[in-house]
């Protein structure tokens, strides 16, 4: 809600313009404890109840974030950073908008192959199942989050592995599968604006009966048989297995 870049009402909802340089004073810090550390120093000297406020926000993310999680997130920006600014240096001046373009180009593909390599990594771990798991039930039950040990461990290994995709690394394409309607299933259906509860529908059953009949492909095929016969006779040159529309 409100004006993502907000910068009239100070005190207003949503995101402020103001505090991007606050974040990034506090989120170069290279390691999840010392950016902690940095957000609580930070607190102490908010200059408003909106600033104390978002600090505060911030701390229960990251005391609710995987340690793992974090250390990878934050050397997947470092890796992003430095890689924008090797393709930056290497700029034409005199051409900036070719050089966008070759940031994006270079960039941005492999960061994003980068992110979901980790994010494989954080899910296929065995020793990070149970906590997985732990996070995944707290979401579903709205419970807190178990709390995980603040300590600044360093997981060198972990994160040089999650970081650093294989060079046969590509995209996942996912299979085709049949499609299936929401409507077919006895559960989900109840969650439609127009599910009565009373016939165990979400739909007027003579109404989709009608709109089936308006989209079918074989609606006044014989209609539209008769007419080009009609027009055409045996001169139709589809029955040559040739085009109307081509003389």
């Amino acid at each position: 809600e409100g004006d993502l870049f907000q910068i009239s009402n100070a005190e207003g909802e949503g995101f402020k313009r103001r505090y991007i340089p606050l974040i990034n004073k506090i989120f170069r810090h290279k390691s999840p404890l010392l950016i902690r550390e940095a957000l609580k120093l930070e607190q102490k000297s908010a200059q408003s109840a909106s600033d104390y406020k978002f600090l505060e926000e911030c701390l229960e993310g990251m005391d609710q974030a995987s340690t793992k999680a974090s250390w990878i997130t934050l050397e997947l920006i470092d890796n992003a950073r430095k890689r924008r600014n090797d393709i930056k240096n290497k700029n034409d001046p005199k051409r900036p908008e070719a050089d966008e373009r070759r940031i994006r180009e270079g960039c941005l593909p492999e960061s994003l192959r980068k992110e979901l390599w980790a994010q494989q990594c954080l899910l296929q771990g065995k020793e990070d199942l149970p906590e997985i798991i732990q996070r995944l039930h707290a979401a579903c039950t709205h419970q807190e989050m178990p709390r995980q040990n603040a300590g600044d461990v360093p997981l060198a290994q972990d994160i040089q592995e999650a970081t650093n995709f294989p060079k046969d690394f590509v995209f996942a394409v996912p299979e085709d599968r049949s499609e299936i309607s929401l409507s077919q299933h006895p559960r989900l259906r109840r969650y439609h604006p127009d599910y009565d509860p009373v016939t165990g529908l979400d739909h007027d059953p003579d109404w989709m009966r009608q709109e089936a009949e308006r989209w079918d492909p074989e609606l006044f095929a014989d209609e539209r048989r008769e007419a080009v016969e009609e027009l055409l006779g045996d001169r139709d040159p589809s029955a040559f297995g040739l085009s109307r529309w081509v003389r």
